[in-house]
């Protein structure tokens, strides 16, 4: 939309939206928020029809992609699922302190027409001249906001910390919080707290340094130790190796604390941590009781450093090619298409690529073996050894790939299953709709309940006289009820919009033009951009430690715009089925896209990297594979019986040798499997 007249008197259709910082704050900020937008409203006498509220409690503003409610109005506007004009909130501060708000607030106008008004500025209009200038203050001081109170709060906490009190955070493992306590007002309150040695997980620390000096071992070694140590509780463990490295390196350990190590920031909706100069650290020798002592703690960092010389040197001797090319912008670039996609199916963690040692072949290639490992195993948390051959599985893979999408012959659209994408997707959002009808009675029910229960708490917890015991369990129910109040929220306005929006139009041209770009890029140079398109289509490809591959390929890859038809489709899933074990959301991918907030790119993106994206569809809209991973064999194994024929030749073992230019080792090793002793 190219101009926006702005006329108040208009019927101007509205949502609001509202957000508190942290979870320690007042839970009815937002419900106060909302309050002061009504009245503002009711005083201006407008008639606007009030679609629906949006919130997001106990999240910060400095990001974009940790807030669902946030997350949840954009997307709802860019899919036609709302129509709407304006976006209501009480302060600009309350969208967010990002500097990508200003930005945000010009193209949700520009366009889909939606202007994003405050209650504080008395809804000014934000196309004229004086409402232009207005926007650019308000987002110059919600971002001042925003750093005048993070100098202030790191200005209390480095206070703080000088004067041995614990300047925020969970302690360190190995401490716990003591509290100190101050007379006020005739009663005992907690002035600050102080850290103190916690008896069960100090021994793990000493367990740990202990071991470390004595044998010198890596992080991964370490882990395994404590993990079988009968002293280490079972409530601790398994201990992670990445755990153990980090524990290895504090000198919170020795009694030292040392604050504000690390710079962080936000670049690009993204936190972004830089290592802080050695005069811009906080170092505070004696603040807490040591649990390890200061020589055999130096001894070990001492032990760390000739290991990770070594590793460096080790690193540095590699060839060119086998070097990582740095990347220009921020981002992971990855060397291998699968990485991520791969997960062990005995405890669901990701599995990465490991390579052996670089060996000669005989015609003078460098090479190495590069197998996907549970990381787990390592460190004895998983029982999964199995290696994966990362060539076989890449290759496998991709001609499945392109099997099922009927790519073999050319880059030529399906009709086929084209059509039985289409079907399949319309049979689920019809499914849906003949659902929503026993659901919304339910839904409404229950809905008015927790109104009248909601409304009953917050009565009793503006009195002054409540017990602190009771009034934290009264809100603890206040917030529950408030997040199953918005999903039930969430859930009529999905039947509503299935009411105008249940069938699926698929644009032919569009398919057609993804199939023809997808063999170019997944066989590609370009890993990174291959992986990316690979998680469009692949869900998993779960790994089992006997060396079953189970390959789940969605049908619905083909479609350019997938990640809305998810939010469309929309399938409830039980807890059970959503719980996937240690399936972290992966990390942000170094992929030349448009990168704005309100691009298709960049949500389309944001939507591959989630390990839980497929979760819930039913097993129609799957392709599910079962491969086995092929068993290694060496050269005596596949030459046994051309050497027990030549050997029954009468053969000595020196003519054998000159024959097939093996050595008599390799040579007895072949015929012992000719004849089934191996």
């Amino acid at each position: 939309m190219l101009k926006n007249n702005f006329n108040p008197d208009q019927s101007y259709r509205y949502v609001r939206y509202g957000r508190m910082s942290s979870d320690q704050q007042n839970p009815r900020s937002p419900d106060q928020q909302f309050d002061t937008i009504a009245r503002e409203v009711q005083r201006q006498g407008r008639s606007w029809p009030h679609a629906k509220d949006y919130r997001d409690d106990g999240v910060s503003g400095r990001t974009m992609k940790n807030r669902p409610g946030l997350q949840a109005l954009l997307h709802n506007i860019k899919a036609g699922q709302i129509k709407v004009d304006l976006i209501l909130v009480d302060t600009f501060e309350r969208l967010g302190r990002a500097e990508e708000m200003q930005e945000l607030r010009r193209k949700l106008a520009s366009r889909y027409g939606v202007l994003v008004l405050t209650a504080d500025s008395h809804f000014t209009d934000p196309t004229s001249v004086s409402g232009k200038a207005l926007s650019a203050f308000e987002a110059m001081r919600a971002t001042e906001d925003g750093r005048v109170k993070a100098h202030n709060v790191l200005r209390g906490k480095r206070d703080a910390a000088r004067q041995g009190k614990w300047p925020g955070g969970n302690p360190p493992f190995g401490y716990r919080l003591e509290s100190v306590l101050k007379a006020l007002n005739g009663r005992q309150e907690v002035d600050y707290s102080r850290l103190a040695p916690d008896p069960v997980k100090a021994l793990v620390i000493q367990l740990l340094y202990a071991q470390a000096e004595e044998t010198g071992w890596g992080a991964s070694r370490l882990a395994q130790y404590l993990n079988a140590h009968p002293d280490v509780p079972q409530a601790l463990k398994p201990m992670k190796g990445s755990s153990v490295g980090f524990f290895l390196k504090q000198p919170i350990y020795v009694g030292t604390l040392v604050w504000e190590r690390v710079n962080t920031g936000v670049v690009e909706d993204r936190r972004v941590y830089e290592r802080n100069a050695a005069d811009e650290q906080l170092v505070i020798p004696d603040f807490c009781e040591p649990l390890v002592p200061r020589e055999q703690w130096e001894r070990v960092q001492q032990l760390r450093e000739q290991r990770a010389a070594a590793i460096l040197a080790k690193r540095q001797a590699q060839s060119e090619d086998e070097k990582f090319i740095k990347p220009l912008g921020r981002g992971l670039v990855l060397k291998y298409p699968l990485t991520g996609l791969v997960r062990c199916a005995e405890c669901g963690r990701a599995m990465t690529p490991a390579s052996s040692k670089a060996f000669t072949t005989k015609a003078g290639q460098i090479r190495r073996y590069v197998g996907y490992v549970c990381p787990a195993a390592s460190a004895g948390t998983c029982h999964d050894r199995m290696r994966v051959p990362e060539d076989w599985l890449r290759m496998t893979v991709l001609d499945m790939l392109l099997i099922h999408l009927g790519l073999t012959a050319g880059p030529e659209l399906n009709a086929e299953g084209l059509r039985e994408v289409t079907t399949l997707v319309q049979r689920e959002l019809e499914r849906k709709q003949q659902q929503r009808p026993r659901q919304r009675p339910r839904l409404e029910a229950e809905a008015a309940e927790l109104a009248s229960q909601m409304a009953g708490w917050a009565q009793s917890l503006g009195r002054r006289e409540l017990p602190e015991s009771l009034r934290r369990e009264l809100e603890a129910r206040y917030d529950e009820a408030h997040r199953r109040q918005q999903e039930i929220v969430r859930l009529l306005d999905e039947g509503d919009a299935l009411d105008h929006n249940h069938t699926v139009h698929v644009d032919k041209d569009a398919v057609l033009a993804k199939l023809q770009q997808l063999p170019e890029l997944i066989n590609g140079e370009n890993a990174t951009q291959a992986n990316f398109q690979l998680a469009l289509h692949i869900d998993a490809i779960r790994c089992h430690a006997d060396g079953r591959v189970v390959v789940r390929t969605c049908k619905l890859g083909i479609l350019p715009d997938m990640h809305a038809l998810m939010q469309r489709i929309g399938t409830e899933v039980a807890d059970d089925a959503r719980r996937l074990a240690h399936c972290r959301r992966r990390g942000h991918l170094a992929l030349d896209i448009d990168d704005s907030w309100l691009s298709d790119e960049r949500a389309l993106a944001h939507f591959a990297l989630d390990p839980e994206r497929f979760v819930g569809l039913p097993d129609d809209f799957f392709w599910i594979d079962e491969l086995q991973v092929p068993r290694r064999t060496s050269w005596a194994e596949r030459h046994a019986q051309e050497v027990l024929q030549r050997r029954q030749a009468g053969l000595t073992f020196e003519q054998l040798t000159k024959e097939f230019n093996k050595s008599i080792p390799t040579l007895r090793k072949a015929l012992r499997f000719a004849q089934g002793a191996l």
